[in-house]
């Protein structure tokens, strides 16, 4: 629904064997029999040939936004899906990594109003940073999200007005002394 890719098919190289994947999010509904839950599907070329080579349900109903990146100074691509969660009117993001034809939650259900992925220290590593705006499930925040050597993700954060309902975008200005990021 929002980001820079929309479509429910996206190629890049998800594993770093410098051959693009394609990351594919359906519901089947022709089958009457299956649970009609969205769905993530990986395929990949093997013999010159479009195969799946991996499928599980999806953590979420439906699609809020997807960034493909690197994060930090981690040697694999991340895969950063936001769901929207209907039953409770929220967002939450989830990390993914694939290798091997197996997809690996790195870090899963954080709510988030919205996300974006850049390098926010100019250090050349790239970093999440997430705004949320108040919620039963999370204080109005601006956190930012790094993985270290070890995979774990370590985070700074900072408190916003809890009075705003929400947030609509994140902007970003690169300056001499470091990166300005302004909320609408």
């Amino acid at each position: 629904k929002n980001g820079n890719d929309i479509s429910a098919v996206t190629l890049s190289d998800l594993d770093g064997d410098k051959e693009d994947e394609a990351l594919v999010f359906y519901r089947n509904k022709a089958d009457e029999t299956l649970d009609k839950k969205l769905h993530i599907n990986i395929l990949a070329k093997k013999n010159g040939k479009w195969r799946s080579v991996y499928d599980r349900a999806a953590d979420g109903e439906d699609i809020d936004r997807v960034e493909i990146c690197r994060l930090g100074s981690l040697e694999k691509t991340e895969i950063i899906v936001g769901y929207i969660l209907p039953e409770i009117s929220e967002k939450a993001f989830y990390i993914y990594s694939f290798s091997d034809d197996e997809l690996e939650v790195s870090f899963e259900n954080e709510p988030y109003s919205l996300f974006t992925a850049a390098d926010l220290d100019r250090d050349g590593q790239t970093e999440l940073l997430s705004v949320s705006s108040q919620s039963v499930s999370k204080i109005a925040s601006a956190v930012v999200y790094s993985p270290g050597k070890e995979g774990t993700y370590k985070s700074s954060s900072i408190a916003l007005d809890e009075s705003y309902v929400g947030y609509k975008n994140i902007g970003l200005s690169k300056q001499e002394n470091g990166t300005y990021i302004y909320l609408d």
